[in-house]
């Protein structure tokens, strides 16, 4: 797997780029829904699937506090590696990116630098400046800019909804097996 950090030159032409966005904290069940997505869809394609993640978790950023995190960017970074991703975009958390609209995301950092063919995003993606982006905006763009957007539904788990912040607070709570189970992996 390719890794990147920051936005540089990418030194190959990419095909038929198909890129998912988050930080994919826990990169849980829900997230490897998304992550084989992309994946498959790259691969339908002879393309390159691409992970655009963050350094550290925005809410650190924005409120100035640590953010508890599952997974540190390295453990990810081995995760999706594992999973099968061709290559790995990590943006620094920083004003900059905080205040970039998400208009202009999709502009400049997903059309633009990145050229994607395909937007694979999970059922509560949300990004750009008050995170104002999501799916729905995500699809008044693709017409525009001749790229198709791909959702994907939520996983459960007994009866819930896997998330990181789920996830997070079985932790908190002591309850490691339903942990494990929405990450499908024990807790390290």
């Amino acid at each position: 797997m390719d890794t990147i950090f920051g936005i540089k030159q990418i030194q190959k032409k990419l095909t038929w780029p198909v890129v998912t966005l988050g930080v994919f904290d826990g990169v849980h069940l829900g997230h490897h829904k998304v992550i084989q997505k992309t994946i498959n869809l790259a691969n339908k394609k002879n393309g390159e699937s691409i992970i655009l993640t963050f350094d550290r978790h925005p809410k650190s950023f924005l409120s100035q506090t640590q953010q508890s995190c599952i997974t540190s960017l390295e453990h990810r970074l081995v995760l999706f590696e594992q999973l099968g991703v061709d290559t790995s975009v990590v943006l620094e958390c920083n004003k900059e990116i905080a205040e970039i609209s998400a208009e202009d995301f999709i502009d400049e950092i997903i059309h633009e630098w990145l050229g994607a063919k395909v937007v694979v995003l999970g059922f509560n993606c949300s990004f750009g400046k008050d995170r104002r982006g999501n799916a729905s905006m995500v699809c008044d763009y693709a017409g525009k800019y001749g790229f198709e957007v791909v959702t994907c539904d939520p996983v459960e788990f007994e009866g819930e909804i896997t998330s990181s912040t789920t996830i997070r607070k079985k932790i908190i709570q002591g309850d490691l097996q339903e942990a494990k189970g929405m990450l499908g992996r024990c807790v390290s």
